[in-house]
């Protein structure tokens, strides 16, 4: 029995998870990166002009969105920032395009830059605003499931802490987001 484009996708893709548990990311990268190449390929074969497909296609997006964000988690793992950006880049595009249910990849996106740079906070705010302000987006819960995110990816990443004098209080321990963000003025204790 031959399998289908989207079953070798997914079996890629668990070994790429797999993979990347085991700190194997070179072979984690090129298994997700293949899976991606799949699902692109049959996304595209699907008639664009079928309103009958149109639930299809919108699967095809959730799967395909998802798996950029993968790909953008093994990256992140294996320290490959700009990679890992580029990854949620995609998959943002593919949440917008299709307006998806998921902000997993404009979230990371963010995340991820203003870690590795938090200067670029304030060129990514209206990018925060407009996903804060959309009913369908998870970023509007930043203060209580999102900033979590950014804790944990800056834990490996100690420099982080260091980098953001004036955003952080009491020697580093807490990160503050400005309250222009959110309503509220969270706090997130660092690890």
């Amino acid at each position: 029995m031959t399998e289908v484009p989207q079953e070798i996708a997914e079996r890629l893709a668990v070994r790429a998870r797999l993979d990347s548990s085991r700190g194997n990311y070179e072979e984690a990268i090129r298994q997700q990166r293949e899976a991606v190449r799949i699902l692109e390929r049959e996304s595209a074969s699907l008639p664009q002009d079928s309103q009958t497909l149109a639930d299809e296609r919108k699967e095809y997006a959730h799967r395909l969105s998802d798996y950029w964000g993968r790909l953008g988690g093994i990256y992140r793992k294996a320290d490959m920032t700009e990679e890992a950006v580029e990854a949620y880049r995609h998959g943002m595009e593919i949440e917008k395009e299709y307006r998806l249910d998921d902000s997993y990849n404009r979230t990371n996106w963010i995340v991820l830059q203003v870690l590795d740079d938090p200067a670029r906070l304030p060129d990514l705010r209206d990018e925060i605003e407009d996903g804060r302000d959309d009913p369908g987006s998870r970023i509007r819960r930043w203060p209580h499931d999102r900033l979590g995110i950014l804790v944990n990816v800056a834990r490996p990443r100690a420099g982080c802490r260091q980098q953001l004098p004036d955003a952080a209080t009491d020697q580093g321990r807490v990160i503050v987001l400005p309250g222009a963000m959110t309503d509220e003025n969270p706090q997130v204790e660092a690890p």
